[in-house]
């Protein structure tokens, strides 16, 4: 069997975004909560947690609290957002660029009547 080296290799541009905008956060001090893993590589959001950042399931585990939240990589529904608009916290969205784009498209097509089905997390 022959063994192919990737030329590149590492994370892609939107979570080397999620990333650097979430240890930006961090340094900055205070309580950070991520709503949901930042990204899906356990060790490296275990590094963040380290660093200070919580990982929290969703909003409600928000309730009574304040500080920054900082949204994941893969971004969050409508009904989330609208949830943290609620909430006294500062929000940083760190949701990639491409995945905004395939969201805005099928909201689009939604909104157009179309059946709109997503595979994955």
């Amino acid at each position: 069997m022959k063994v192919v080296r990737a030329e590149k290799a590492g994370a892609c541009y939107g979570v080397q975004r999620a990333l650097d905008l979430a240890q930006h956060v961090v340094e900055e001090g205070g309580c950070v909560y991520t709503l949901g893993p930042l990204i899906h590589n356990p060790q490296v959001v275990s590094e963040l947690e380290a660093r200070g950042a919580r990982v929290v399931a969703g909003v409600d585990e928000l309730a009574g609290r304040a500080g920054t939240v900082v949204i994941r990589s893969h971004g969050v529904t409508p009904a989330t957002r609208r949830s943290l608009e609620r909430l006294d916290f500062a929000v940083v969205d760190a949701t990639c660029p491409h995945v905004s784009r395939a969201q805005n498209a099928a909201a689009e097509l939604a909104s157009q009547g179309c059946r709109v089905v997503v595979v994955g997390e």
